[in-house]
Formats: C-alpha cells, structure tokens, sequence
C-alpha cells in the first residue's frame, strides 16, 4: 500500500511557532513565580519583628504576560516603608525629622520661651529585607526561574 501526505510547509511552522511561544510565555511565568516565593521566603525571616504585622504582611504577586511578565513584594501596613528604607538622616530624603507644634501643651518649650514647641529626630536606620533577600539568592535566581520554567512547562 502506498500513499502520500501534502503538508503545508508554511502553516504548519506558523502553528509550531504559535505552541512553542504559548509554553515559552507559560515557562516564563512559571520561572517568575518560583524566584518570587523563593525571595519572599528569604525575606520573611529579615524582616523586623515586632508583633509580627510587618512579616504577615508580606504578599508577592506576578504581572505580564510572555516575556514580559514582572514580580512585585509588598508588605501592607502603614509603616512598612520607614521600617524598609529608613527615616530622616537614614531615610531617602537624608534630613533630621522636625516637627513643630503651636499648641502649648503638647510638646516641651525650645529654650527662650514662646509658644513654638518642636520635636527633633536623627530617625532610624532602615532594614531593607526585600533588597536583602534578592542579594542573598542573586545567585541562585537564574537556577530558581529555570526550575520554574521547566515545571511550567511540562
């Protein structure tokens, strides 16, 4: 028996193409989503305890789509940033913190009297465990986001 196939060379490339891009862009998400519980799971012991607010606040989340697919690390609480980058000379701004109260009562008189009162801070260093934990796996991300990828795509 014999017979023959016709194959359309160029269609069938244009849906191999159309497959490989569609696991491609799948392993890249895979990839992104393995460095990223990787980092937050370097970051949550860094992080500063308190009560434990900060740490439980910490959240990581993936956007994009394909090859353009980005991780992002949040913590939620009002103060997660001051802890993160710092405040007055330590902070991004590199000034001492001041506040002044026109109500008498609330904070102590500056020496000479008036009614001015003012409050002065150096502020506080700040503990960057979000940029701590990607420099403790720098290394190691390339070798996470494959395992990722190659998860994704089997």
């Amino acid at each position: 028996m014999k017979f023959s196939l016709n194959i359309d060379e160029g269609r069938f490339r244009s849906q191999l193409e159309k497959l490989v891009m569609k696991q491609i862009k799948a392993g890249c998400r895979g990839g992104m989503k393995h460095v990223m519980g990787a980092v937050h799971a370097a970051a949550v012991p860094l992080t500063p305890v308190d009560k434990g607010n900060l740490r439980r606040s910490e959240r990581w989340r993936i956007e994009g789509e394909g090859f353009d697919v980005v991780g992002i690390l949040e913590a939620h609480t009002s103060y997660a940033q001051f802890v993160h980058d710092g405040t007055g000379l330590y902070g991004p701004l590199k000034k001492t913190i001041e506040v002044w109260r026109r109500n008498p009562g609330s904070l102590r008189t500056r020496s000479g009297g008036g009614g001015v009162h003012l409050f002065r801070s150096r502020g506080m260093r700040g503990t960057p465990f979000f940029e701590l934990a990607i420099i403790k796996l720098e290394s190691q991300l390339p070798w996470i986001f494959m395992r990722g990828f190659f998860a994704a795509i089997d």
